[in-house]
């Protein structure tokens, strides 16, 4: 992120305004990673969609009139059936898990977060794939997610809503689905808190023809308040190539004229370790020092489909040389003798 620092510093924009650069490019690395939601089930024999990393996401934050990239991992999962029937409802679930969210960033305390969403698109092959219903843990639209601030306090329950709409929204193509956690989500001093989501399920209807149906991660946003002010932060995540960024697909009948068996990892599978290592501990006691080694704690996640985000590149067309052939000048000289008398 010193690109754009160092750009405001050349251009003259004060000390001040590049102070603020850098505190809310570091804000906006911490923002965006905490979009990086653990997916924590695996798919079944009968299904796919194991969790899907994004690496490299280009998150777009805004924070204090200061417009920054932040290169991100995102993390997305969607479960659906390997094959259905031409025109039969079938149900794709978006999973839950939990997430810590962090109280601090560059320095600067995070008072709360908001306005945490996802969005889903699903596209056909062949014919048209339509979502009729959604269901946030097995009851309605609306649905609740825990958020418990680790100061000691009673967890809090607040409202989270899941829409659809089967026409286009934006440049989103249709049929999509987004859920989404207004908030706020309030953070106690220096305490990171932990947001648990539920499972949400899509009800959708295959389309009236052999096809493929693949399932694409959309974006992911959300809001960070801090001194400066909100830290709005998009996440753009591609979806233009299925078998580059699908997460999941389903077979409608004999398939699409291209996908012969659903769609497995579009990438590298790992298994992604997360290592917590404690500092030693050093206490001198009148002249005796004691050295206290905490333990390293490893958490194993399941598999994991890695795959890397697109990068722009500029061509620079080649440089042209014109040469132009000019033809010699020829010079005739004419001399007259006189005959000899």
């Amino acid at each position: 992120m010193g690109g754009p620092v160092e750009l405001a510093r050349r251009r003259g924009r004060g000390c001040g305004r590049g102070r603020r650069a850098v505190v809310a490019a570091a804000i906006t690395v911490t923002v965006c990673a905490a979009l990086s939601w653990p997916a924590l089930s695996s798919a079944a024999d009968t299904t796919n969609g194991d969790p899907v990393q994004f690496n490299d996401v280009p998150c777009k934050a805004k924070v204090s009139g200061i417009q920054l990239t932040q290169p991100t991992d995102v993390t997305v999962q969607a479960v659906v059936p390997n094959q259905v029937n031409q025109g039969d409802s079938y149900t794709i679930t978006l999973p839950g898990g939990s997430a810590n969210l962090p109280a601090s960033g560059a320095g600067l305390p995070i008072s709360q977060f908001k306005n945490l969403a996802t969005t889903y698109m699903f596209q056909s092959s062949t014919g048209s794939v339509a979502i009729t219903n959604v269901s946030v843990a097995g009851g309605g639209a609306s649905g609740t997610v825990t958020w418990n601030p680790n100061d000691g306090t009673k967890a809090q329950t607040l409202p989270l809503t899941a829409s659809f709409t089967n026409t286009t929204s934006g440049n989103i193509p249709a049929p999509s689905a987004t859920f989404t956690t207004p908030g706020p989500l309030k953070i106690s001093g220096s305490h990171d808190g932990t947001l648990t989501t539920p499972d949400i399920t899509l009800t959708v209807t295959a389309p009236s023809a052999d096809a493929t149906v693949t399932s694409y991660a959309v974006e992911v946003d959300t809001t960070a308040t801090v001194s400066l002010g909100d830290a709005v932060t998009t996440c753009p995540i591609p979806h233009d190539d299925p078998q580059k960024y699908g997460i999941s697909s389903t077979l409608v009948g004999a398939g699409g004229p291209t996908t012969t068996e659903k769609l497995v990892c579009p990438s590298t599978t790992t298994t992604l370790a997360t290592t917590t290592t404690r500092p030693a501990t050093t206490t001198t006691i009148r002249g005796a020092t004691t050295t206290t080694t905490r333990a390293t704690t490893t958490t194993t996640r399941p598999p994991v489909c890695v795959v890397q985000s697109p990068t722009t590149s500029t061509t620079v067309a080649p440089t042209t040389t014109t040469s132009t052939t000019v033809a010699p000048t020829t010079t005739t000289t004419t001399t007259t003798v006189p005959p000899t008398t």
